[in-house]
């Protein structure tokens, strides 16, 4: 599995970006990618909340983690890329969604206890 977009401030982990890092000085719709994240199948989750890096008072979503079976990204992505047009989007990941836009995305529900078994698991050697 690949991963995308987490953020150091919300994801401690040692592949999170810092927040102020997420940006860039291209401005773009991001309608496309936000539409694939958002029929992306979540697959772990836990109790609580996820808030806004800027403003901890303004609630995102509860702390949910998505996948198309390939990638996997946090459940405040869509959120940031919706906010800001230019939220840093990875070039791989761009591509990866224009060839995978019509994709339907389903799975078992043993493949989703496996993605969540195997996405808990690599993310502890990634902990900081």
């Amino acid at each position: 599995m690949k991963y995308v977009r987490f953020i150091k401030e919300l994801d401690k982990l040692s592949f999170a970006m810092g927040f102020k890092s997420c940006f860039t000085n291209i401005y773009r719709d991001n309608s496309d990618v936000v539409e694939y994240l958002e029929n992306g199948v979540a697959f772990a989750s836990w109790m609580g909340y996820v808030s806004e890096v800027e403003n901890i008072e303004i609630l995102i979503a509860l702390f949910e983690y998505f996948t198309d079976g390939e990638w996997i990204w946090p459940v405040y992505f869509s959120y940031y890329l919706r906010k800001y047009k230019n939220f840093y989007i990875p070039i791989e990941f761009i591509e990866y969604v224009i060839r995978n836009k019509e994709k339907q995305i389903n799975f078992t529900e043993k493949e989703l206890v496996e993605f969540e078994t195997d996405f808990f698991r690599e993310r502890k050697q990634y902990e900081e």
